[in-house]
């Protein structure tokens, strides 16, 4: 895990498990039904496409919607 999702999940009091198996991702996005899911949410652990999922922190469109992600790049720029 990163340095800045550590930081950002200790802002936002989300407790990410480590977990050492690998879960394979089958199936269709959970959020848009269209796209095939590529990812887990570590928030939620919903399976969900590129799309609807912030890579970076490894949380799904529903768990930070993008007018939060976009306040928080405010106050956190790269």
């Amino acid at each position: 895990m990163n340095k800045a999702l550590e930081e950002w999940a200790k802002e936002h009091d989300v407790k990410i498990e480590k977990d050492s198996k690998e879960e394979e991702i089958d199936g269709m996005c959970e959020i848009c039904g269209i796209r095939e899911a590529k990812h887990v949410c570590i928030k939620c652990g919903r399976k969900v496409c590129s799309a609807d999922f912030w890579t970076m922190l490894g949380i799904c469109k529903l768990c930070l919607p993008e007018a939060e992600m976009k306040k928080w790049r405010k106050e956190h720029p790269f």
